[in-house]
């Protein structure tokens, strides 16, 4: 797989459109190695196997039906996120036989489980951006969980280059698009901290930034965007007098940065941003957050997005609510943080020459 990467990924990724499904990061570089490392050809030529995402396994163990979802058929590389239809050229590239499942919509009648209706079926970040009401325009939903996942609805279909176009939900004749980059393991960044004793959930929580800034990379398992898998998380400019507080301000402040530049490279104007996941409960990264944004931060009452989203789904189906509104309750954060003001700028401008470290993260 790692000599198939380096010939064809490699060179398919600088795509102008397609680029994207061609990563090693991407599910569709996960599907190729399924498909080659498990020998998997003459089962699914022979139909008697299926091989796709967490949502048609689900599914299929509920109901029987080989099906997937709109938000998760479009992020498997092998179906259009406009069209829903397979996109011939990767099959071409790719030589893959891969039989598809049938695209449903995120609300519907997908069988009975032991008595309970089976009615929704949505990815985990889409199912948040529902409840966020981050289905409108303008209102950009943030999780902060194992990674850091920007989102941005665009309503209708579009493209940026390195960014990942969504389907936020489709509803009979309703779809609505969105635009997303993330940060994966940036909530193991933050775990890393703490189980190294430099510091405790509250104590980040609690902390207000402060001191010299340390350049960030907190990315342990590479960076989406900008395209970067090569890179591992890193600390650079310690001193020999940093303080513990000054290395903790810097790696909080690093993540509110992350969105912000996302915001700005995606060239989206935000509206209103909705912080949600467990890291929703770090204040210290809220506060740097709505410091560096031009827009109002709020953090609902609870992080159960994901779980808000379907529920919100199934009050529609039931005629309760309409889509796109917001569900629960949500708090705006204050921040007028200078430290971050200030040092976002000096963050913005080492990214740039991102490229330089390349060789420093790359094996001997």
């Amino acid at each position: 797989m790692d000599d198939l990467h380096g010939r064809w990924f490699a060179a398919l990724q600088h795509l102008p459109k397609l680029g994207i499904l061609f990563r090693r990061y991407s599910p569709l570089f996960k599907f190729l190695r399924a498909y080659k490392d498990g020998g998997l050809g003459g089962c699914l030529k022979a139909g008697t196997c299926f091989l796709w995402t967490l949502d048609g396994f689900v599914a299929y163990l509920l109901s029987r039906r080989y099906i997937s979802d709109a938000t998760n058929a479009a992020l498997s590389g092998f179906i259009h996120p406009r069209s829903f239809k397979p996109i011939p050229l990767v099959k071409e590239l790719i030589g893959v036989e891969l039989p598809l499942p049938e695209v449903v919509d995120n609300y519907g009648e997908f069988g009975d489980v032991e008595g309970m209706e089976f009615r929704v079926l949505i990815a985990d970040q889409q199912a948040a951006a529902v409840a966020e009401g981050a289905t409108n325009r303008g209102v950009v939903k943030v999780t902060l969980g194992t990674g850091l996942f920007v989102d941005m609805p665009t309503v209708q279909y579009a493209e940026r280059r390195g960014l990942v176009p969504l389907v936020l939900y489709r509803v009979g004749r309703d779809t609505r698009y969105g635009l997303e980059a993330y940060l994966p393991a940036a909530g193991h960044f933050i775990e890393g901290l703490v189980s190294l004793g430099l510091a405790t959930y509250e104590e980040l929580s609690g902390l207000d930034p402060g001191g010299e800034y340390l350049y960030v990379l907190p990315a342990p398992a590479g960076l989406q965007y900008p395209p970067a898998a090569w890179v591992r998380g890193a600390l650079m400019g310690l001193r020999l007098y940093t303080r513990r507080e000054e290395l903790l301000s810097s790696v909080v402040a690093t993540l509110s940065f992350y969105v912000k530049y996302v915001l700005e490279a995606g060239g989206y104007k935000a509206e209103r941003v909705r912080v949600d996941g467990g890291g929703s409960r770090l204040g210290s990264f809220l506060r740097c957050l709505a410091s560096v944004v031009d827009a109002p931060v709020e953090r609902p009452e609870d992080y159960e997005g994901t779980a808000r989203g379907v529920l919100s789904l199934l009050a529609y189906g039931d005629g309760l609510v309409e889509l796109g509104k917001p569900l629960g309750r949500f708090t705006q954060i204050s921040g007028k943080s200078l430290y971050c003001k200030r040092n976002f700028e000096t963050w913005l401008r080492k990214m740039k020459f991102l490229k330089n470290l390349k060789p420093f993260f790359q094996a001997v």
